[in-house]
């Protein structure tokens, strides 16, 4: 497990129980959206935060290179293409009840 981009197999515990808790999340959920948030300021961050979690939805921003080995970690290599620049990830298990209005 290299999670030092570039470095040697040095793994530090929060990086490593970061990297657990996003593979949890990613097998455990039933649908995920990856957005880029570039743009949105504090407050409307904020906004969108309380709006999706109103509808339990989950929002989070996740460091790419933690991502990245959590979807190899659980198989969904295909997810990493999307794992660049200012990305926030929307998760959630129960029926698809929010709309991409929320996020768009």
């Amino acid at each position: 497990m290299n999670y030092i981009k570039g470095g040697a197999d040095m793994v530090r515990p929060e990086k490593k129980e970061a990297v657990a808790e996003i593979k949890d999340k990613i097998n455990q959920s039933k649908s995920m959206v990856i957005a880029d948030y570039l743009g949105l300021d504090v407050a409307e961050m904020t906004e969108l935060r309380s709006q999706l979690r109103d509808q339990g939805v989950e929002f989070r921003v996740v460091k790419n290179t933690l991502a990245s080995i959590a979807a190899d970690e659980s198989d969904m290599e295909e997810m990493k293409e999307f794992f660049n620049w200012t990305n926030c990830y929307c998760i959630w298990n129960g029926r698809c009840c929010f709309t991409g209005k929320s996020i768009s």
